[in-house]
């Protein structure tokens, strides 16, 4: 089954079926700032490294999967319909609306049409500048005027990977009859203390031998 193509003259990957089976993902920067985001807008932001100066939250192996991400909504206050420019997050039917994904060169682009309205958004890091774009552009192709709103959407984190890893793996003991993380990290604690205490007996001890 084919969900893209290569377009030759604009150096971009297509995908023409966004319903993946598994998540397909451009990566945005090349120096300090740098992005990650999939085919549906999911993904995150971050300075340097990924590990230790994640400025937008993911979680890559949450339900539904790869998300949040980087999204913006648009809204018909004429009946309160809304919709995403990227599939995801609210993932209208491929019956009633058409969405696509660009890959590019450190850009992403996604597009759709929905109710005579058609919209894209292109998401890029210049390269001397340290800040993620979103160039958004929308228009009505309908032969009526339209009233519209539009909302943009990312979560600012500014975490430390390892502490996204401990609230993932994290469980409920009762629920799970395991220990979570926090309070094996607090029994690990409890014991290098005493470790710790122990060391600090025997150097006394051995000072107070030389003394005598």
């Amino acid at each position: 089954m084919q969900y893209g193509h290569f377009d030759n003259e604009k150096r971009e990957y297509v995908i023409d079926r966004v319903d993946l089976p598994a998540s397909w993902t451009n990566y945005l920067g090349l120096k300090n700032m740098c992005a990650v985001v999939n085919h549906t807008a999911g993904g995150y932001l971050f300075y340097k490294t990924p590990e230790y100066h994640r400025i937008t939250r993911f979680r890559g192996n949450s339900i539904p999967m790869d998300r949040p991400g980087h999204y913006v909504y648009i809204r018909d206050n004429a009946d309160g319909d809304y919709w995403s420019i990227s599939w995801q997050p609210v993932g209208k039917s491929l019956e009633e609306a058409r969405y696509s994904c660009r890959h590019g060169m450190s850009y992403t682009v996604y597009e759709s049409e929905y109710k005579g309205i058609s919209a894209s958004q292109k998401l890029s890091i210049p390269l001397q500048d340290p800040v993620e774009l979103w160039d958004v552009t929308i228009k009505n192709d309908s032969d009526r005027t339209r009233d519209l709103r539009v909302f943009s959407y990312c979560e600012f984190s500014f975490h430390h990977i390892t502490q996204a890893f401990k609230e993932f793996v994290k469980v409920n003991e009762k629920k799970h009859n395991r220990i979570s993380v926090k309070e094996k990290l607090a029994e690990f604690r409890e014991q290098l203390g005493k470790d710790k205490n122990r060391e600090r007996a025997r150097e006394h001890q051995k000072d107070r031998g030389q003394s005598l």
